[in-house]
């Protein structure tokens, strides 16, 4: 079992004594099933002081990335759910040590494809100040890539100041491209 989806797993087994509904106006993730595993579904509620955290790590025990949210509900065996979450915050964490944080209203974390997707309207800065607004912002784990789409706006500190419909970069945001 993955280490991410481990710990899935164990904050499911901690969160599980809580229901709260879920927020109206966004979609509920699509069930899956899992031949051979059982389907969970877990709903948590965490607050300002003390929001819902999943860290997920790589094989050399080295971040990828922290997840912070005030719900969370997920559907779906731990290798294989997708997790619906709100009041997102997330800190990237690239192999080069550079980090990019992102927040946004809704955010869907894929197990299955190892995918982010943050929606509601994203709002990402890194440490050189460098920034990106777009509605919809995807990070694909594999490839430790993003894009973005939707009233794209990425500036920065020394004047850059660049608009689009769609982008594409790393987490550093030091390769973008903007269309």
């Amino acid at each position: 079992m993955k280490r991410g989806a481990a710990l899935l797993l164990a904050l499911f087994g901690l969160a599980a004594c809580s229901s709260p509904q879920p927020p109206h106006g966004v979609p509920s993730p699509s069930p899956t099933h899992s031949p051979g595993l059982p389907s969970l579904t877990v709903r948590a509620v965490g607050s300002a002081k003390r929001p819902i955290r999943i860290v997920q790590t790589r094989r050399n025990n080295t971040r990828e990335y922290e997840l912070l949210a005030r719900t969370i509900h997920s559907i779906g065996a731990a290798s294989d759910a997708r997790v619906r979450l709100s009041d997102v915050r997330v800190t990237f964490t690239a192999r080069d040590g550079s980090t990019l944080v992102a927040d946004s209203p809704y955010a869907i974390v894929d197990e299955r494809d190892g995918s982010i997707e943050m929606s509601g309207g994203v709002r990402a800065e890194n440490k050189a100040g460098v920034r990106l607004t777009c509605r919809t912002l995807v990070y694909r784990r594999g490839t430790q890539s993003l894009h973005g789409s939707g009233d794209v706006h990425v500036y920065g500190e020394r004047g850059m100041n660049a608009v689009g419909r769609t982008v594409d970069a790393d987490i550093a945001l030091s390769k973008v491209r903007i269309e």
